[in-house]
């Protein structure tokens, strides 16, 4: 079933909707960075959501992305209906990337409710791609299967990014995800058209994030106020992430869902 979809997945819009799922502390907003930048440095718009507004990860690195006004599910409805008014209207590519943090999944459930956002994305012509962020805890997994049960984005296509940053030292990461992949539950989700996605750690992140930058920005040489650049070698580091990043994504015929 799951290479029926592959097979069959022909066009690629030029308008996307990607929303991150998963607990805290798997590299959902290093993933999300990196799909903006990919869709930045390629000349295409991206339209940026942090949707946590106790936790803000991704509005740090990006002071333009959309920030619901407060925590409450009317407030997110707001926001989201507004930021996808502008999705379905805008003349180009575009990509509306959406971080979802704890306490929002609940939220994202009741506007759904209220909105088929998966029929609208379809009439609208926008691909919705739901990315979940697996690290080989067994509680990743339960978390990540209860919200894709809640019926979030039910219908768009899915890519489960097994997120190596989190794997003990001492493991490879084959090993650490190998019981992930048997799981029956992870078997039936891939047969089911969902894509994994092994995601490499990236050594120097700590560094970049301490100087509050993005990716991109980081890459490219640029300082923070009062701090220096990183040097040559993370400047590498990220280029090789990136490398493997695009590598991976193609390895599992992903790479058509990115922004």
């Amino acid at each position: 079933m799951a290479s029926e979809q592959r097979v069959t997945r022909q066009v690629t819009p030029s308008k996307k909707l990607v929303v991150r799922f998963g607990r805290g502390r798997l590299g959902g907003t290093t993933y999300l960075d990196a799909l903006a930048q990919r869709a930045m440095q390629a000349g295409r718009e991206v339209i940026l959501v942090d949707a946590d507004v106790r936790n803000p990860s991704l509005s740090k690195l990006y002071p333009n992305a959309r920030v619901p006004a407060g925590g409450s599910p009317e407030e997110f409805a707001e926001m989201m209906a507004e930021v996808l008014g502008e999705l379905a209207d805008y003349p180009g590519p575009v990509s509306l990337l959406v971080d979802i943090g704890g306490g929002q999944d609940r939220a994202m459930a009741e506007f759904i409710r209220d909105l088929n956002l998966v029929g609208f994305c379809d009439e609208s012509g926008v691909q919705a791609v739901a990315a979940y962020m697996l690290g080989p805890h067994p509680d990743d997994l339960a978390h990540a299967l209860s919200v894709r049960d809640a019926g979030l984005l039910d219908g768009g296509d899915t890519i489960l990014v097994l997120s190596e940053a989190v794997v003990k030292r001492g493991q490879t990461p084959e090993t650490a995800f190998a019981p992930l992949r048997r799981e029956p539950a992870f078997i039936a989700w891939v047969e089911d058209g969902a894509l994994p996605v092994p995601v490499r750690n990236l050594a120097c992140l700590e560094k970049v994030r301490g100087l509050g930058l993005g990716l991109g920005d980081a890459m490219a040489g640029k300082r923070s106020d009062g701090g220096k650049p990183l040097g040559p070698v993370e400047r590498f580091q990220i280029r090789d992430w990136f490398r493997g990043f695009e590598a991976r994504h193609t390895e599992a015929e992903a790479l058509d869902l990115l922004p």
